[in-house]
């Protein structure tokens, strides 16, 4: 696997990982890239 394999796959978690916050925040959440 390549280095665009492995951000591609980091940016897939991170990603993941925004969408889980957000759903999951009591409060309203703006996500900045």
């Amino acid at each position: 696997m390549g280095s665009h394999g492995r951000e591609g796959v980091s940016r897939l978690v991170l990603v993941s990982l925004a969408e889980s916050v957000m759903r999951q925040a009591p409060i309203p959440v703006t996500i900045v890239r």
